[in-house]
């Protein structure tokens, strides 16, 4: 805070605050709906569990 007092003040920190909520909003909202959506559709078998075993406990090695 030291290194911009100049631009400390309750406008920019309500524009800050203005731009973290749009992008929220219209952004990282939106993706994090849809995103959710998509991954709660997913149906998982029993073949998931095995996928990539070997890969799996290679990485953990």
């Amino acid at each position: 805070m030291k290194a911009y007092p100049a631009y400390l003040s309750v406008f920019h920190l309500f524009l800050s605050l203005l731009v973290f909520c749009v992008f929220q909003f219209f952004i990282f909202g939106r993706l994090v709906v849809k995103h959710t959506e998509r991954i709660t559709g997913i149906r998982f078998g029993r073949n998931y569990y095995r996928f990539g075993s070997k890969s799996q406990i290679h990485t953990a090695l």
